[in-house]
């Protein structure tokens, strides 16, 4: 798969998540996965790709971002690194998802853009996906700190709220596509605007 989006000029690609295994400490962990990173980057630097991890939140390996760099310091840090998502980075840090962004800004390959809020989901509080500038991120900082620490790389914008299945990739869809098209272009807009205001 990797060899045939090499082949059609591909750049840059997510890779699967982790898990910590129960029968390994953390750290064990860790200096495994930094081995198969290593020997990912041989493979992505010999196809010409940068492989990127994402900070998914929840039990993942990198939703906390610090267990990150321990692993990717076995790399070169050259064809594989992190796809760091502003939304997963706020779920699991709250206040001092600051902090865990400069922790892993050397390795960040390329950024994911989306928003998020808590709300109660069938009695339970869970973050829920909303348009950008609806819910807890704030853009304005980020894309300050964007701009300070001279991140730049691909930029992901995801649509991950409630688009009549569109979220999903759903073929048929409940709302007209022309409203997904119009949502897209709104969530577009806000970005550049807002990225244009920070300072």
């Amino acid at each position: 798969m990797l060899k045939t989006a090499s082949e059609l000029h591909f750049t840059h690609y997510r890779t699967g998540w982790l898990k910590y295994p129960e029968n390994k400490s953390i750290t064990e962990s860790q200096q495994l996965y930094g081995e198969q990173a290593s020997e990912l980057e041989i493979l992505n630097k010999n196809l010409d790709l940068i492989g990127c991890y994402q900070n998914h939140a929840g039990n993942h390996v990198g939703a906390p971002i610090w267990d990150l760099p321990p692993i990717l310091d076995a790399t070169k840090n050259e064809n594989i690194g992190c796809q760091y998502d502003i939304r997963h980075a706020v779920v699991e840090g709250g206040n001092s998802w600051e902090l865990g962004l400069r922790q892993i800004k050397p390795y960040i390959k390329s950024i994911v853009i989306k928003d998020f809020k808590w709300g109660l989901v069938d009695g339970k509080w869970k973050p829920v996906n909303v348009p950008l500038g609806e819910g807890m991120v704030d853009f304005n900082r980020y894309f300050s700190l964007l701009k300070k620490y001279d991140i730049n790389v691909p930029i992901s914008l995801h649509l991950e709220y409630d688009l009549g299945g569109a979220e999903h990739g759903a073929s048929e869809l409940s709302i007209p596509k022309n409203d997904v098209f119009a949502q897209i272009k709104k969530d577009l807009v806000y970005l550049r605007e807002t990225w244009k205001k920070a300072v």
